[in-house]
């Protein structure tokens, strides 16, 4: 489902290719950050969520040994998305 919006997937997914399969679908908004690759990087971004009092549900990335970026996404509660929105302009 590459290039999809949310909103094609999601009716991709809830039509599915056969009349009796059923799929449970659950969507969450997430955070998605583009990191430096260097050691304690995201040490850093998770500290910042502790500063705020905010809880990281869960975390997953990928990041390629000689890439100088690498890809998080974050899951938190989006009653705190507005409290993050300018804590992270900085790294």
């Amino acid at each position: 489902m590459k290039g999809l919006i949310p909103d094609q997937a999601f009716k991709r997914c809830v039509r599915g290719t056969h009349p009796t399969i059923y799929v449970n679908l659950f969507i969450s908004f997430v955070l998605v950050f583009g990191l430096v690759n260097q050691p304690g990087m995201l040490g850093k971004v998770a500290k910042r969520f502790g500063e705020a009092n905010i809880n990281i549900d869960y975390i997953y990335g990928s990041v390629m040994e000689d890439a100088t970026e690498s890809i998080f996404v974050f899951h938190i509660a989006e009653a705190y998305f507005d409290r993050i929105q300018n804590a992270f302009s900085d790294l």
